[in-house]
């Protein structure tokens, strides 16, 4: 699901032939948590996008090792509370449809 940005421009990769992006979406996601330590390791791939078709071609891939820590050592900003709030929710989303998900394989 395409999102928007305030800056889409330092995402996206030239318009192409009728393809003028004008926000980031994001394209696939994948998200381990490592059994030791608890980090968030991530890696997205990032995908410039109309309000209705993605782009021709992916962004650069985007990894954290450990999301959380890089999201807490950020400066403080309200886009830094909102990544971290969006993460708690990620974490308990995840745990609701997975819980979904096996009860319809039984």
């Amino acid at each position: 699901m395409p999102i928007d940005l305030p800056n889409p421009e330092a995402y996206t990769v030239a318009p192409s032939a009728g393809f003028v992006p004008d926000r980031l979406g994001v394209r696939r996601v994948s998200i381990d948590v490592d059994r030791t330590t608890g980090a968030y390791r991530t890696s997205l791939t990032p995908c410039p996008a109309t309000a209705d078709t993605w782009g021709p071609q992916d962004a650069p891939e985007v990894v954290s090792p450990d999301l959380a820590a890089e999201l807490m050592a950020a400066p403080d900003s309200a886009e830094k509370l909102a990544a971290l709030t969006a993460l708690q929710r990620i974490a308990s989303d995840l745990v609701t449809v997975a819980g979904f998900v096996l009860s319809l394989r039984q």
